[in-house]
């Protein structure tokens, strides 16, 4: 009997495996109300993971060392970091705790509103998923890396299409999404980085859509989510909130964003967004920062058209960065 349980103790304290066999650190975020979900996992300021719904992540040992900083952070806010130790590697559990409530109700002006996803639905006007037809064109500054690792700096412009429907059947773009890329042009040396530069302003444009999809009403209640939604506050007269949301289907992915309201117009000004996506050779991370106009189109359609979008992605360590300005829209 002895034996027995002395051999579960040594299971119960020996480090978790994964079903590969691999050796991982049981991480666990806490705030003052509980388990934080989504948050992201990070050695040495390295992002390398994020907490599950229950606001458990694993680690793996391959990752750590001792004298490492494991660090959990949601944007918007202070990360929270402990020295990994060899009593936390001993132990299979690392334990990082925020000493104020991250999300929750909600207080603003001392009035006491509910809670933040409500109080986001009602700080905006009606949800921006109405679009138009039309074609922006812009200025650009991208960075890319060439195959000798040199930075190389490319100047532009650039054309894309908001496609809503067109004649033959009725399509619909993602929350106004600017999707199709129509022309590039720059006088600057692109030999083999035309494929790399047509990637990141594709990926750019794309990030366009998170702004209005955080913000819309339809996406608020979306069954294919899972969404947390914390109010920080006023800047500068500005309301200011976080939304994070990931698949239910696989977690493959997290957002983190913060969406800056105008509460005298009730629109939406500016977001930065910060996206990570677990692959199987290696994560993707990418933040995006973009300032919003709104365009009215026949006086009862209105769009966030963006200003400027200045995007970084970081993959397989390699760093790509845009910055996009001066657009112009037209609607047809």
């Amino acid at each position: 009997m002895k034996k027995i349980i002395a051999l579960l103790l040594l299971i119960l304290c020996s480090p978790v495996l994964s079903a590969a066999g691999e050796q991982r650190l049981k991480v666990v975020v806490k705030d003052t109300e509980g388990y934080l979900a989504y948050a992201y996992l990070e050695i040495n300021s390295h992002t390398v993971t994020y907490t599950d719904s229950l606001g458990v992540g694993w680690i793996s040992y391959d990752l750590l060392s001792v004298g490492d900083t494991i660090s959990a952070s949601y944007i918007g806010t202070p990360s929270v970091s402990t020295v990994y130790t060899e009593q936390i590697r001993e132990s299979g559990l690392c334990e990082l705790f925020y000493d104020s409530p991250l999300f929750g109700g909600v207080v603003d002006e001392v009035v006491v509103t509910g809670s933040a996803e409500k109080f986001l639905a009602k700080s905006l006007k009606n949800s921006y998923v109405v679009s138009v037809n039309g074609i922006l064109e812009a200025d650009f500054e991208a960075e890319l890396t060439t195959e000798d690792s040199l930075k190389k700096t490319i100047k532009g412009t650039l054309r894309v299409e908001n496609l809503v429907r067109d004649k033959s059947f009725e399509r619909f773009a993602q929350f106004g999404r600017f999707h199709v890329l129509k022309e590039i042009q720059t006088s600057d040396d692109t030999t083999k980085l035309a494929g790399k530069l047509d990637r990141l302003v594709r990926d750019a444009m794309g990030s366009f859509a998170q702004g209005p999809f955080s913000s819309s009403a339809r996406v608020l209640h979306r069954k294919n989510y899972n969404n947390q939604y914390g109010y920080l506050g006023k800047e500068n007269d500005i309301k200011k909130f976080r939304v994070t949301h990931t698949s239910k289907q696989d977690n493959s992915f997290i957002y983190q964003s913060l969406l800056y309201v105008d509460p005298a117009t009730r629109t939406l000004l500016r977001t930065e967004v910060s996206l990570l996506i677990s692959g199987l050779l290696d994560n993707i991370k990418a933040t995006v920062v973009i300032d919003y106009s709104e365009y009215i189109y026949r006086r009862n359609h209105r769009m966030l058209i963006p200003q400027t979008i200045d995007y970084t992605s970081e993959v397989s360590g390699e760093v790509r960065h845009i910055r996009i300005t001066n657009t112009r829209f037209r609607a047809y």
